[in-house]
C-alpha cells in the first residue's frame, strides 16, 4: 500500500498518515471501510485523529450515494438538467 512505501505508520509519523488520509477523504477517495481491516493502520486506528478522518470518510460516501442516486432519477435526455446538477452537488461537497 502506497502508506507502507511512505514509512508513515511504521514508526513516529502518524500525522503523516492522518493528513493522507484526511486529503484522500477531500478528493473523494473513500477510505472507508478499507481503514477498518487493514493492519498497517493498527498502531493508529484508536486514535481521536484517525477516528475523524474515518467518519469524514463515511459521510462522504453517503454523501456520493445519495449524489449518485439522485441522479439516476434524472431524464438522461436532459443533458444541461445533469450539468447543473452536477455542478450543484459539487459545490454542496465543497469543493
Amino acid at each position: 500500500m502506497l502508506l507502507e512505501n511512505f514509512g508513515f505508520i511504521h514508526g513516529t509519523k502518524k500525522d503523516g498518515a492522518i493528513r493522507l488520509l484526511q486529503a484522500a477523504t477531500e478528493h473523494n477517495l473513500c477510505v472507508y471501510p478499507s481503514v477498518d481491516s487493514d493492519p498497517l493502520f493498527d498502531k493508529i486506528r484508536d486514535s481521536t485523529e484517525f477516528k475523524a478522518v474515518r467518519q469524514a470518510s463515511t459521510a462522504r460516501r453517503d454523501s456520493l450515494r445519495t449524489l449518485k442516486l439522485r441522479f439516476s432519477r434524472l431524464d438522461v435526455n436532459s443533458k444541461r438538467q445533469a450539468c447543473e446538477f452536477w455542478r450543484q452537488a459539487y459545490c454542496r461537497l465543497g469543493n
